[in-house]
């Protein structure tokens, strides 16, 4: 039987809210040999019942995390920040870290991880990080490119190689404090934290985002590949 990979989704708000996610992170799961399960944000008493029906827990990227979670004010240039989802996140992160499944957070979903565990951010990283080096665009297409470089001896070295890789870049935000018990495991040539892991907890976060580069770029198949092997 297929394992049963939960994602979460954005939230579009308004006077007609919708949840949302980019097809890629459904294809990467498919690819990657699992059955994808979109998780929508409709409260937090749901988290429990959707622990017990997935055996992994994908963290997908949107808005930006609200700054209270990591005992900051927001800063004139972050948001928007999507409460309603930091809420159903929160509750659905804690209850996967307490059933011990495997978690991947991507882009803001690493920020999520870091927030919630004790970590902080950089809110705005043009105004607030001093480099040379483009993180984000702020037209089409968005996404920028750079090297990174994982940590030897990490379970992202593990699955990517311990040699410099070029990643894509859509994040005005990083991670600035590691949470206890976690171990940064990439970098960008800035000293940019890109990737951060937990491997006792099964917890990888990345602040990329892998599954717009699965398809051409088969490598990258293995961080999807890692939470459908680890599922329960």
């Amino acid at each position: 039987m297929k394992k049963i990979i939960g994602i979460t989704m954005s939230r579009r708000q308004g006077q007609n809210p919708k949840n949302f996610l980019d097809y890629a992170y459904v294809k990467a799961v498919v690819d990657a040999g699992g059955t994808p399960v979109m998780i929508p944000n409709i409260g937090e008493e749901y988290a429990s019942e959707y622990i017990k029906k997935i055996d992994g827990l994908i963290l997908s990227g949107g808005s930006d995390v609200t700054p209270f979670y990591y005992g900051e004010d927001p800063h004139k240039i972050s948001g928007p920040f999507c409460r309603p989802r930091d809420v159903m996140e929160r509750a659905i992160y804690l209850e996967a870290r307490k059933a011990g499944i495997p978690i991947l957070g991507i882009c803001r979903g690493m920020q999520v991880i870091a927030s919630f565990e004790g970590g902080s951010l950089i809110q705005d990283i043009p105004s607030q990080y001093e480099t040379d080096l483009l993180h984000v665009l702020s037209g089409p297409p968005y996404a920028v490119e750079h090297l990174a470089k994982p940590v030897p001896g990490t379970l992202i070295a593990e699955l990517l190689g311990e040699e410099e890789i070029i990643i894509n870049s859509i994040h005005h935000q990083a991670v600035k404090k590691i949470p206890e018990g976690f171990t940064a495991s990439m970098h960008a040539r800035d000293g940019m934290i890109e990737a951060m892991e937990n491997v006792s907890a099964k917890v990888l976060a990345l602040q990329y985002h892998p599954e717009r580069l699965q398809a051409e770029y088969k490598e990258f198949r293995k961080l999807f590949r890692w939470i459908v092997e680890e599922a329960r």
